[in-house]
């Protein structure tokens, strides 16, 4: 199996396990959000921000921690942290700033049971654990991290698609 494959073999792995609902309740938060605050570091900062140009396209100002015009986080806001270890010391400090005031918290992470995944409702899980045992196979072929990011990318643009669809008035069309 060549890399490409690799990659498309281990994300095709891994989307299955997610859980659709948490998926859902993700995008109905979002599209009912008056603004989004996303954070995360480095690689899953980027998966982050991403989220935030679908939320632009669709009319929901968003913007990202670390960011110059970032505006300070108040409890109307709807906050989305993505950390693959659920322990990254910003992101959670975020997630738990924005807790502390009310906000609505979604994160992305792959643990459960992480800070992150105790601060934030709805947790959207990506479970590579659990899809690499399924598949018996003992670890990614892909350097540390990185199939965290592409599939937290992934969902994010699953939750992305449900918003616009929900704001559209189109969401019959896609479940």
């Amino acid at each position: 199996m060549d890399l490409l494959e690799t990659i498309a073999y281990e994300i095709g792995l891994v989307m299955p396990t997610m859980d659709r609902p948490q998926i859902e309740a993700a995008a109905q938060e979002l599209a009912l959000a008056q603004r989004v605050v996303v954070a995360g570091e480095a690689r899953s900062g980027l998966a982050a921000r991403m989220l935030n140009a679908h939320l632009a396209r669709v009319g929901i100002p968003a913007y990202a921690v670390g960011d110059v015009l970032v505006p300070e986080i108040t409890h109307t806001d709807t906050v989305v942290v993505v950390s693959g270890s659920g322990m990254m010391a910003r992101s959670v400090e975020a997630a738990r700033h924005a807790r502390d005031l009310g906000s609505i918290v979604i994160g992305v992470t792959r643990d459960g049971q992480s800070d992150l995944g105790r601060l934030a409702s709805p947790c959207l899980l990506i479970e590579l654990v659990r899809a690499f045992q399924k598949a018996d196979l003992l670890a990614s072929g892909q350097p540390v991290g990185t199939l965290f990011e592409q599939c937290a990318l992934l969902a994010l643009d699953a939750v992305a698609v449900r918003v616009a669809a929900i704001r559209d008035g189109w969401s019959d069309r896609i479940a």
